[in-house]
């Protein structure tokens, strides 16, 4: 948690901010081997992220107060699990990478200004570039289920909170919350055979975001929040170059890509000589790629079932209240969402 509290009889500045630079690899692979047991083979790579941010700054002057609070999350990681050039001749065999990012920040900002200006900034910033990848790659897997998995979870929850009051003169609130999600979470199998075992291939990735806000001003007072949110994501599923023999059950390959936007915002302005104005604006932007296939491979005595989906749920809530003893109050509200997704399923 980060306080920062600042007082003058004039003049007070007051600025909070915390940045966060992650970048991680983890990798677990088999490889160049000859494996027989009947318990099976497992290679598990996950990585687990959790961050708790708290940013506080309260400015108090006789003239101006100006406050600046800022949290940035910048994290980008590779997570590889693979089982190369391996005979697996008894016992199933799962591989599966994992990446969970899970990201919690508070702001908090508020400044009052007995004449003059209270003025107040607000910025979180959260960008992701995760890549996942599970693969089985120049193998064999006999008299065992060959299970691929891929899964990318991502969960940002940003709450802001900013106020701004003036006795004579302007409050301003502007607040601004950005959110990029993007990377590949890619789940395969080349080159292989399995045999006499069912073969499941899966690449999940989920984003979720959650943003609220309360934006306050008194004075003449000018009150503006825009969180925006950009998802850009490759999530495949695939079978290539392979054999399937002999597999009695239903084989699976598929591709999902969820994401799951909340927005509810609170604009409040009050004036009592001058203009009172709250405006928000929401954008999210959805650009995700999604496959599942199979190519040139041979199956045998058995079928397969091929998924591709993209799921999407968007929510906004926004309540803006502008008024004024004498002068102009107004609100503006806009919504702008961007889907472009390419979801493909074939064989």
């Amino acid at each position: 948690m980060v306080l920062g509290i600042s007082g003058a009889g004039n003049a007070a500045i007051n600025a909070t901010d915390v940045t966060n630079v992650l970048n991680t690899n983890i990798n677990a692979y088999v490889q160049d081997s000859q494996i027989a047991s009947v318990d099976g083979l497992s290679i598990n790579a996950v990585a687990n992220e959790v961050f708790y941010d708290a940013l506080a700054g309260v400015g108090v002057a006789g003239n101006a107060a100006v406050g600046v609070t800022t949290a940035q999350h910048i994290l980008s990681g590779n997570v590889n699990a693979a089982l190369k050039n391996t005979q697996v001749t008894e016992g199933n065999v799962d591989v599966t990478a994992t990446q969970n990012t899970n990201l919690n920040t508070v702001l908090f900002m508020a400044n009052i200004a007995g004449s003059g200006a209270g003025v107040t900034a607000v910025a979180g910033v959260n960008t992701l570039d995760n890549n996942v990848n599970a693969k089985i790659e120049n193998s064999t897997v006999h008299n065992g289920n060959a299970n691929v998995k891929a899964e990318n979870n991502t969960k940002a929850n940003t709450m802001v909170v900013a106020a701004s009051g003036a006795g004579v003169g302007a409050a301003v609130n502007a607040v601004t919350i950005t959110d990029v999600a993007s990377g590949s979470t890619i789940a395969s199998i080349e080159n292989s055979t399995v045999k006499k075992g069912k073969t499941t291939v899966e690449a999940i990735n989920r984003t979720d975001m959650n943003t609220g806000g309360a934006v306050a001003g008194q004075g003449a007072a000018i009150g503006a929040y825009a969180p925006v949110s950009t998802m850009e994501n490759t999530v495949k599923a695939f079978i290539k170059d392979s054999h399937l023999n002999d597999n009695s059950d239903m084989s699976s390959v598929s591709a999902l890509s969820e994401v799951l936007q909340k927005t509810i915002v609170a604009n409040i302005s009050a004036a009592g000589v001058g203009a009172g104005l709250g405006a928000t604006a929401i954008v999210n932007v959805i650009d995700n790629d999604v496959e599942a296939y199979i190519l040139n491979t041979d199956i045998t005595n058995g079928s397969i079932a091929i998924n591709a989906q993209q799921h999407s749920e968007l929510e906004g809530m926004v309540a803006s209240v502008a008024a004024t003893g004498v002068g102009f109050s107004g609100g503006i509200n806009t919504a702008v969402n961007t889907l472009e997704d390419r979801v493909k399923a074939y064989a």
